[in-house]
């Protein structure tokens, strides 16, 4: 996601990795994106770009037993 406005902490809350280049915000959406999208009027901030990321499928099944409660050692 890259964002114009709003502030660090309140984007902090929904955005991970966040940092700040060319006066927007950049970072990955962790939550619901409507509701993001309906907060982002409240922070009085403006969305510019998405960009939807691919999971690996490493990551999506080690969240898959995440979710399960399923645990492993490395």
């Amino acid at each position: 996601m890259v964002v114009k406005g709003g502030n660090k902490e309140e984007l902090q809350d929904w955005l991970k990795d966040l940092n700040e280049q060319d006066s927007c915000w950049h970072g990955q959406l962790q939550g619901e994106p409507q509701a993001f999208l309906a907060a982002l009027g409240a922070m009085d901030a403006q969305l510019i770009s998405l960009h939807r990321s691919r999971v690996s499928l490493e990551e999506f099944f080690i969240r898959q037993l995440r979710e399960r409660g399923i645990t492993f050692s490395q």
